[in-house]
């Protein structure tokens, strides 16, 4: 499934739960690991970095790359480091372009600046499948016992079968495939007459026929360990939220864009949503290669990277 997994380490206890994600789908899909942490001088440094200090930091970097190599290659996984200088965000989406299939991010907690600017950027700039992995507080009984998928009926959201297969193929993962029936908006400040109302009910009724047939055949087609379940509300990221706190998965599965996703733009508003506020470990799947996608004119390149 995946062949390249790259992990950027952050040298805290962030990267615990994160380096277990990488461990077990790189045992899972015989994928290679590349490590990679970025020595970055301080922002606002008025002075020249002191040399002594940068030379124990760079050891201390180098130590830890090493310790976290040997464990994975203890379990039997082949294992790269790198310990690169410069901007860290830059860094990572210059080895993520090279060869990496997917991004294994560890984040903190959901919500607010839990990112910051460092994983903020490497989000918006990649278009690399990327997993975010938060800070967990405790540690997973077991690999994947229960993923949710969100899928909103688009063969651009279906991208993330593949993936969800092989979750369900080599963890036995009980896989619960949803789908939010959105109710038709009326944006305006008067209340929807009764025709309106007749109308949006039947549409949500027609949606919720066709949605139902359509999540039991891709049950179907996964085995006995997937179920369908199917929601209405009048947005689809808050209908989600409530899923994931329902169903309390190991893993949410993705795609980066959907049925109305403008692949110049990173992700969807829907996973934008989930990628800022789901406190559940995320895989986020690009339907496209990062060299396919449009580019947008204000997007950095290689070449302002020094890449």
């Amino acid at each position: 499934m995946f062949n390249h997994l790259l992990l950027p380490l952050t040298g805290t206890d962030l990267d615990r739960p994160a380096i277990a994600h990488a461990r077990d789908l790189a045992l899972g899909s015989g994928a290679t690991v590349e490590l990679l942490h970025v020595l970055e001088a301080p922002a606002g440094e008025s002075q020249a970095v002191d040399a002594v200090e940068w030379h124990a930091r760079r050891l201390a970097a180098q130590a830890y790359l090493e310790h976290v190599s040997a464990l994975l290659a203890g379990v039997g996984l082949s294992v790269t480091h790198y310990l690169p200088e410069g901007q860290v965000a830059e860094n990572i989406v210059r080895r993520a372009h090279q060869g990496a299939d997917l991004l294994v991010m560890p984040t903190g907690a959901a919500g607010g600046a839990h990112f910051g600017a460092v994983g903020g950027r490497v989000l918006w700039r990649s278009f690399i499948s990327t997993l975010l992995v938060r800070g967990e507080t405790t540690e997973r009984a077991g690999p994947y016992e229960t993923v949710m998928v969100a899928l909103d009926g688009s063969q651009r959201a279906e991208c993330v079968l593949p993936v969800v297969r092989f979750l369900a193929e080599r963890f036995g993962a009980h896989v619960i495939l949803t789908h939010v029936v959105e109710e038709p908006a009326v944006p305006r400040p008067v209340p929807a007459a009764a025709e309106e109302r007749q109308l949006s009910a039947r549409l949500v009724e027609l949606n919720t026929a066709a949605a139902k047939q359509y999540l039991t055949d891709l049950a179907a087609g996964l085995g006995r360990g997937a179920e369908a379940r199917l929601v209405a509300g009048r947005r689809a990221a808050p209908a989600l939220h409530d899923l994931v706190r329902e169903c309390a998965p190991d893993l949410v599965v993705m795609s980066a864009h959907g049925f109305g996703g403008d692949h110049t733009w990173p992700f969807g508003e829907v996973t934008t949503n989930l990628i800022d506020y789901v406190p559940t470990p995320l895989l986020v799947i690009h339907d496209l290669p990062w060299q396919e996608r449009a580019a947008r004119p204000g997007d950095a390149t290689e070449a302002t990277w020094g890449g």
